[in-house]
């Protein structure tokens, strides 16, 4: 695994990798490995169980499919419903009004936005949850920069103690590990993949 890391151009701009492999493009499950850069080499820091969307992986990821988008992504802000737990990312508290914008008519798709809608768009993902899988997580910068309509929205990496609708998911305390380990300084980056 370092031998492939070494061969890619990550390898140039980034010193942190979050690994997420599942087995075949159409399990949830899913292994994730974190990569550390010292010294000019790679090491693996820590390996986690994880999930994934519920109809698995893709390289053609469409708004609504309960699939997560393979590829290598930077990492947006971190976020949460409370104070920043220890990260060094770009942080965010979540409010009640905080929306994620998944109406691909939108011309805010894919966006956060704050409520109400006003006719700005027809549906939208809402960060403060009762069943608090967004309690804490990070948006993996999967088409955020010049959204393209319908090819996917709202993908974060966030609590789940199963399948998601096209995001990473792991446990709770994985993951606020995971938050405080960050540094942006390294350019974390975010490799989806099939094994």
């Amino acid at each position: 695994m370092e031998y492939l890391i070494e061969t890619w151009e990550i390898n140039r701009i980034s010193e942190q990798i979050i690994w997420v492999t599942v087995k075949a493009e159409d399990t949830n499950r899913a292994l994730i490995r974190l990569f550390g850069k010292s010294n000019g080499n790679w090491s693996e820091i820590r390996r986690l169980n994880g999930f994934v969307g519920l109809n698995g992986v893709t390289a053609d990821k469409k708004e609504g499919d309960d699939k997560t988008p393979t590829g290598a992504f930077a990492l947006d802000i971190a976020f949460g419903v409370g104070t920043n737990p220890g990260t060094r990312m770009p942080y965010r508290q979540m409010k009640h009004d905080d929306v994620w914008v998944d109406d691909p008519a939108s011309a805010l798709y894919n966006t956060l936005q704050q409520l109400p809608a006003e006719g700005r768009w027809l549906s939208a993902e809402v960060m403060v949850r009762n069943d608090h899988l967004y309690d804490y997580g990070f948006v993996i910068g999967y088409n955020t920069e010049a959204p393209v309509p319908g090819a996917g929205s709202a993908i974060f990496l966030h609590i789940s103690e199963t399948h998601t609708a096209g995001c990473v998911g792991m446990g709770r305390e994985d993951l606020l590990q995971l938050l405080v380990w960050l540094d942006p300084v390294k350019n974390p980056v975010i490799v989806i993949t099939p094994e």
